[in-house]
């Protein structure tokens, strides 16, 4: 099982201006990282990669650097240049005390910057002393499942046609946000389909979808009226997003309740679209396809017409929603759970405090839609993407900070946190 998880970006130019310092060296370095980076000769890329895949270990063991020497981790290499982990003295002998026996490690650089990313994995005390208790954490493992490397003989078919039915006046941030989220998540073509009022907008922000205007009669938001034009435009799509920024109007509120009940395209129901139906929760149950609905912890309050969703309730409130309506269940928040059907669900322990901020789960709305257009089944591409999500905003945190971190950097880093993911290929839990 899966013990911890640690991360760490550094820029290179801070360990290039130490390169020439002897002191530093052999502090931070083991002999033989130090003749390795040598023979890279002096590849300051080299050199901190290496300093923050210790960093990124010593997270993954909880304690931090503080509690033994940084040559107490060794980051050795295979011979197909695959790095691997060395522990010693006091850094071995906290590894053995959590029960772990394996740490992976992956490094890579973004710009100006090194990133590396580990996972132990072992026993718990806990998982030792009640050994019928299973953890159901999504975690690297899960994710190389579905994230591959890309064959060479593909197009940009082979990735997904994803429809984005959103934004209203003054909400046009949240369709730029999702679209742009499902093209750093690897989809072919995104048609972002707005108001009329909206399309000048967003034909500036949006270089790479295409941007399909709805005849608005310059109300500025989307209405039943449109529902020939819009299904014309979801018919040669993979996947539909519904829902962020569309406002919940009567008039729209209409237009959402008929494209849930007719299309059969796999739906992602999110913010507004959401907001649209609770007081009709059951047209859920009549859907013809599949469904993922993506609320936080206020929207599914108001589904379930219920007051207490907390941690201690949000596994099972999901399972439950999920069960009765026939719905893949992503209930956000800290330790976001994703929940089946069929009972089946994960926990997720990737992103922080930083990631609370707007925009975020239209990120995240984009990032699953892209996955399913992919071919990925609802459930997989739900709690994959929950992880994506989360390690971009892991990623951009240590780089910036958590107090500055806005959904575009969350975007911004969707691209390392997937490269992450395919270099951990072979993780066994």
């Amino acid at each position: 099982m899966i013990i911890g998880t640690g991360i760490d970006i550094i820029e290179v130019n801070r360990i290039e201006k130490n390169l020439s310092n002897e002191r530093f060296l052999n502090k931070i370095y083991t002999k033989q990282e130090i003749q390795y980076i040598k023979n890279k000769k002096m590849n300051a890329q080299t050199a901190a990669g290496i300093f923050a895949a210790k960093e990124a270990v010593s997270k993954c063991l909880g304690t931090g650097i503080s509690s033994f020497s940084w040559t107490d981790i060794e980051i050795k290499k295979s011979s197909n240049e695959k790095p691997y982990i060395a522990l010693y003295n006091n850094a071995y002998n906290i590894a053995n005390s959590k029960g772990i026996y394996k740490i992976h490690v992956s490094i890579s650089h973004i710009k100006e910057t090194a990133v590396a990313c580990a996972v132990s994995e072992g026993i718990s005390k806990e998982f030792k002393e009640i050994n019928t208790i299973k953890e159901n954490l999504f975690t690297f493992s899960n994710a190389n499942k579905y994230i591959r490397k890309r064959e060479n003989e593909t197009h940009k078919g082979t990735y997904g046609r994803v429809a984005v039915i959103a934004g209203s006046i003054g909400m046009s941030g949240a369709p730029y946000l999702s679209s742009m989220a499902a093209l750093r998540t690897g989809s072919g073509l995104v048609y972002t389909i707005v108001p009329q009022r909206l399309e000048t907008i967003l034909s500036i922000k949006l270089t790479e979808a295409i941007v399909k205007p709805i005849k608005d009669d310059n109300c500025g938001f989307l209405t039943k009226e449109n529902i020939k034009d819009i299904y014309d435009i979801i018919e040669k799509c993979d996947v539909v997003v519904l829902g962020p920024g569309i406002g919940t109007n009567n008039q729209t509120a209409e237009l959402v309740t008929n494209i849930i009940k007719d299309t059969a395209k796999p739906l992602i129901i999110d913010a507004d679209g959401l907001n649209c139906i609770i007081e009709c929760v059951d047209i859920l149950k009549k859907r013809p396809g599949k469904t993922i609905i993506t609320p936080h912890p206020g929207e599914m309050s108001r589904l379930l017409h219920k007051k207490n969703i907390n941690s201690k309730n949000k596994v099972i409130l999901a399972r439950d929603f999920s069960y009765k309506y026939n719905v893949v269940t992503v209930l956000k928040g800290h330790n976001t759970v994703t929940a089946s059907p069929d009972g089946s669900y994960f926990i997720n322990k990737t992103g922080n405090a930083g990631m609370a901020t707007a925009g975020s789960g239209d990120v995240l709305t984009g990032i699953i839609a892209s996955l399913v257009g992919q071919g990925i089944d609802c459930f997989d591409a739900a709690s994959c993407g929950v992880f994506i999500h989360g390690l971009s905003g892991d990623i951009g945190s240590c780089k910036i900070g958590e107090y500055g971190l806005i959904a575009r950097d969350i975007i911004e880093h969707i691209p390392y946190a997937i490269k992450n993911i395919i270099q951990f290929e072979g993780l066994v839990e």
